[in-house]
């Protein structure tokens, strides 16, 4: 199984975000997680997990290790064997 655990968010209105800030978000939320998967694909074996962990927070704190670790054992178990390509959002509600 391979966790990426790389992400930022920065909070504001679109018309809001300099270009610095959205080529920041761009280079880490999405480059470096498709980079380091490219690189760690070939160790991976049949039945094995690609879990992206990018954490946001609308409860107002960050989320617990365990909290995350929860999500990530859920994807990672038997009870997930036909889960493929899906977005399991643990991001304290931010979303909603």
């Amino acid at each position: 199984m391979i966790v990426n655990n790389a992400g930022i968010y920065r909070r504001g209105a679109v018309d809001e975000l300099s270009l610095d800030d959205v080529d920041l978000l761009y280079r880490i939320n999405q480059r470096a997680v498709m980079v380091s998967v490219a690189q760690l694909m070939p160790l991976l074996t049949s039945g094995s997990a690609v879990v992206t962990i990018l954490e946001r927070t609308f409860l107002g704190r960050i989320a617990q290790p365990n909290e995350i670790t929860a999500a990530v054992l859920l994807l990672a178990g038997e009870g997930a064997s036909y889960i493929t390509g899906a977005e399991l959002v643990v991001d304290g509600g931010l979303s909603v």
